[in-house]
């Protein structure tokens, strides 16, 4: 016997309707929570009220109904940590809010470049540079630079986060560089703007100048109504008139008559011509009476010459006493004992030596080897005339090249050599050598040499620079 056939099967039911929108113009129900201080009675008062006005239904068709959601109320605290624990909780029991998911913070120590010793110089001054701490490695070789970072560190600028920070290092650096170019474009756009503003300005106060010149000039035509025998056109006063450039004519004015007088009183603008008030007046007078006139006026011009070289002669007579009397030697005497004779140059062994010597003293500053030496000058049968030779070689013959109306105006210390009537000089200006010139009988300047050899191969004391060392 046959089965009889299974049932056909059945469509499932449709589900059910979605609860209907509630229209716009329907008023929402309100709901009110008792009194309560706690937040979380608040909070459940908020999820009724939203439930009862349909706020929470908007599900797609076909889909289940939501869920009833869960409740979860902490307990009573006054933590606030507690308070954010229980609200967390309800978010997550209700599905509409997820934990961010924490980053991890492990590294694989494994996977990490590390420095060794097989890698280049320049990988390891790379590596110096990112880190920063090692001070001149630009100048270590390899060894020191390996042990200074040592071996098996971890290489941070091998790494491609390290890589990524230095290309948007550069790309900042970039932008900045951008940034300042652009700003010195505005600047220097500024700057053309406001030249070129102050040119405008200044070609607008020049043309301004230069119309009220041309008003006035224009009036000063009218000025030109006075007559003069020098000049056949009516003349204007100078002092009223101005020039093209806007100055006074009578800063630049000169007599066209007699070539000599600045000071003009009439022009004439036409012809450019200007006359003094002196020729003016000349051209006033008669012929008889202007010859007189030119005469008196060449008798006062010889009348001052003559009172001038008189002044000058004056003055120069009183330069030459006062030299004399400052440097003991007339100026003839000397011109005379400015030249030695060639008898001169050589010690007679009976006569007196004219000596001199230039150096600096032991001041702590310049260098000092002792004394300098003595220089023989010239040897002369008197004393007068080696004290002649002496005074002129010091003013006249200096080792500077000065002329004696300067070295009057040093601190000169003259002194007599006790017991043979010479003289001794010597002047040392400021930062300068000591210049020494001095008189002494032929026998004494040959001992004095004597010792000056002698002193030559002792030993003497270490030159000093500065205030480093001093010689005492």
């Amino acid at each position: 016997m046959n089965a009889a056939p299974p049932p056909p099967p059945q469509a499932p039911p449709p589900p059910p309707p979605a609860p209907p929108h509630a229209p716009p113009s329907a008023k929402r129900k309100k709901i009110v929570a008792k009194k309560s201080t706690s937040m979380q009675a608040h909070a459940a008062a908020v999820d009724a009220n939203l439930q009862a006005n349909g706020m929470a239904a908007h599900a797609p068709p076909h889909a289940p109904p939501p869920a009833k959601r869960k409740k979860i109320v902490a307990k009573k605290s006054t933590s606030m940590q507690a308070h954010a624990g229980a609200v967390d909780a309800n978010l997550q029991a209700n599905g509409m809010a997820a934990p961010p998911a924490k980053k991890s913070t492990q590294v694989d120590a494994g996977a990490l470049p590390r420095v060794k010793e097989s890698d280049s110089h320049a990988f390891l001054k790379d590596e110096a540079r990112a880190r920063g701490t090692i001070k001149g490695y630009t100048t270590m070789h390899k060894g020191i630079l390996l042990d200074r970072l040592r071996e098996g560190s971890i290489a941070i600028h091998a790494l491609a986060e390290w890589k990524y920070v230095e290309a948007v290092k550069k790309l900042m650096s970039d932008e900045d560089k951008e940034n300042e170019r652009r700003a010195q474009e505005k600047r220097y756009a500024a700057a053309k703007r406001y030249e070129e503003e102050r040119a405008r300005e200044r070609a607008r106060e020049e043309a301004q100048r230069r119309e009220e010149i041309a008003r006035a000039r224009a009036g000063q035509a009218v000025m030109h109504v006075f007559k003069c025998a020098l000049h056949p056109c009516p003349m204007a006063p100078t002092n009223q008139l101005i020039m093209r450039d806007g100055r006074p004519r009578r800063y630049s004015a000169t007599c066209d008559n007699c070539q000599e007088h600045y000071a003009t009183e009439l022009t004439c603008e036409r012809c450019d011509y200007d006359v003094c008030s002196e020729c003016v007046r000349m051209s006033k007078l008669s012929p008889s009476e202007q010859r007189a006139a030119k005469a008196e006026k060449v008798r006062k011009k010889r009348e001052a010459e003559e009172e001038r070289r008189r002044e000058e002669e004056e003055y120069e007579r009183n330069q030459r006493e006062e030299l004399e009397r400052e440097t003991g030697i007339s100026a003839q005497d000397a011109e005379v004992y400015a030249r030695v004779p060639m008898e001169r140059k050589r010690a007679s062994g009976r006569g007196y030596t004219v000596w001199s010597s230039c150096g600096y003293r032991p001041d702590g500053w310049h260098s000092y080897d002792g004394p300098p030496s003595k220089k023989f000058d010239s040897s002369w049968p008197t004393i007068d005339e080696a004290n002649k030779r002496a005074r002129t070689l010091f003013f006249y013959k200096n080792t500077w090249g000065l002329g004696a109306d300067e070295m009057i105006q040093q601190e000169v210390t003259v002194r007599r050599v006790q017991g043979t009537g010479g003289i001794k000089l010597q002047v040392m200006p400021d930062d300068s050598e000591e210049w020494i010139v001095s008189v002494c009988p032929d026998s004494h300047f040959a001992t004095l040499r004597e010792e000056e050899r002698g002193s030559d191969y002792e030993e003497r004391p270490t030159a000093s620079y500065g205030l480093y060392r001093g010689v005492f």
